[in-house]
């Protein structure tokens, strides 16, 4: 089951077991996926990676995304430009 942004889920259990996407502060996504067959949390704009790697827990990876850097903002400003310019390319 994926859970995408804006939805919920009834069973917290449920969703805490199950891959998805959610956002943070209405732009970052917050991503669990696979990796080396562990499950992994990583923050993205677009297709930017904006957390400083990729953690075991979600509770990791938002810590390190509430830590703002001078690198992070650029990674997010880079990643929504490249989200808009990709979004009106595929509008025409």
């Amino acid at each position: 089951m994926a859970v995408k942004v804006g939805e919920t889920c009834e069973n917290r259990a449920e969703m805490k077991e199950q891959d998805f996407t959610e956002a943070l502060h209405g732009i970052i996504s917050l991503r669990k996926g696979k990796s080396e067959e562990k499950d992994v949390w990583f923050g993205t704009v677009g297709n930017q990676l904006v957390s400083d790697g990729a953690y075991d827990t979600k509770k990791d990876l938002i810590e390190n995304l509430e830590n703002v850097t001078l690198e992070r903002v650029c990674k997010i400003v880079a990643g929504a430009f490249e989200r808009a310019i990709t979004y009106k390319e595929n509008k025409k």
